[in-house]
């Protein structure tokens, strides 16, 4: 039978569990079938401590700092993904994922070899991304940055850590974002560039101006952001591009009519729009009649002038061949002119018409008294 301690069995099961890390004596002893008890004899069995192992920095990240690792007692071999046999553990040549990691140490006194074990955890870098915002207008509204994962935070001229960014108080020109975040303990971070452009503030002067038939609608155009300005008009499809608008306009009819310039630039997704009116007042024209007169020197000179618009002021003179003015006179909508006592020759009637500010063309009347 074998005694010694509650360790080992009488039969022999020797539990180094419970024995516990040291030397241990172990007694053996025979009785025959006859009760002849032979001499004890006794052995030690040595219990080794069972090796740990151990990373310092665990769970680690694939894009970490190769780590030592930590074992005891000292003097053993590693083996695993990832890790040399003097311990060094590379979690880029592990991979991600969960490894284990094996120590093998003998130790000295009892030939005996012990394992540890001990599990690494390898973990991604997470893969961040930030929306793309690309081009914004100075004068837009701040606007929120949406990036992945969440739970990170921005940094950059014109953004809060919250991912607002104000295109004002970055300014015009191009900014570069950062978002940072950290999932599992790795960091990562994700840029962007957003662009702010300068926003225009399109002034037209004059934004309302009056003009006769016949006149040039001159328009200034201020407060472009350096792009191409470009205009059109509502009527006779004018358009062109600066910001300096010239343009003859004709009104042959009876009444104003009104032309609006619609006036645009645009810069990326910067757009900006004012307008400006013309009213072009009609000419006021006069029609003669006779067209021409040709009498004899004992008869009267009658002519009739009428102006075309109601309201129509006429002013007319009579010129003989000299360019002396003979008579001259002046009246509304309607001139009768009688003249007698012409001494022959050669004659010229000049009249315009006036209304609203805006006076014809000089019209003749050639006449010939024999």
């Amino acid at each position: 039978t074998f005694s010694g301690g509650s360790f080992i069995t009488s039969g022999g099961l020797f539990n180094p569990q419970t024995a516990g890390i040291g030397d241990h004596e172990i007694t053996y002893s025979y009785t025959s079938a006859n009760g002849c008890v032979s001499d004890a004899v006794t052995a030690t069995i040595r219990v080794g401590a069972t090796p740990t192992v151990g990373l310092p920095s665990n769970p680690t990240c694939v894009n970490g700092a190769t780590q030592q690792l930590v074992a005891s007692p000292t003097g053993g071999t590693f083996k695993g993904p990832g890790v040399s046999a003097s311990g060094v553990f590379n979690p880029a040549v592990a991979g991600v994922g969960t490894h284990t990691v094996y120590y093998y140490v003998t130790d000295s006194g009892s030939g005996c070899t012990g394992v540890g074990t001990t599990q690494v955890i390898v973990n991604a870098i997470p893969n961040a991304e930030i929306a793309a915002l690309n081009t914004v207008c100075l004068n837009d509204a701040a606007v929120q940055l949406s990036a992945i994962p969440s739970g990170g935070s921005y940094t950059g001229t014109g953004v809060s850590g919250t991912g607002l960014f104000n295109p004002q108080t970055a300014g015009v020109g191009t900014h570069t974002i950062t978002y940072s975040v950290t999932k599992n303990g790795c960091a990562t971070t994700a840029t962007t560039d957003i662009q702010v452009l300068n926003s225009a503030n399109l002034v037209a002067t004059p934004s309302t101006q009056t003009i006769c038939s016949g006149a040039d609608a001159s328009i200034a155009i201020t407060g472009d952001n350096g792009a191409t300005v470009s205009w059109k008009t509502d009527l006779f499809g004018l358009n062109g591009t600066g910001t300096a608008i010239s343009q003859n306009l004709v009104n042959n009819g009876t009444a104003p009519y009104t032309v609006t310039f619609n006036i645009e630039t645009q810069q990326g997704n910067c757009i900006d729009v004012t307008e400006a009116t013309v009213i072009v007042s009609p000419a006021p024209r006069v029609i003669s009649n006779p067209k021409s007169a040709i009498l004899c020197d004992y008869q009267s000179l009658s002519v009739t002038l009428t102006g075309v618009i109601t309201g129509t002021t006429i002013n007319w003179t009579l010129l003989n061949s000299a360019n002396q003015a003979v008579a001259n006179g002046s009246a509304t909508d309607t001139v009768n002119i009688s003249e007698t006592g012409l001494s022959s020759g050669s004659y010229t009637l000049r009249y315009t018409g006036t209304k609203d500010g805006c006076t014809s063309e000089i019209n003749t009347l050639p006449i010939t008294i024999n």
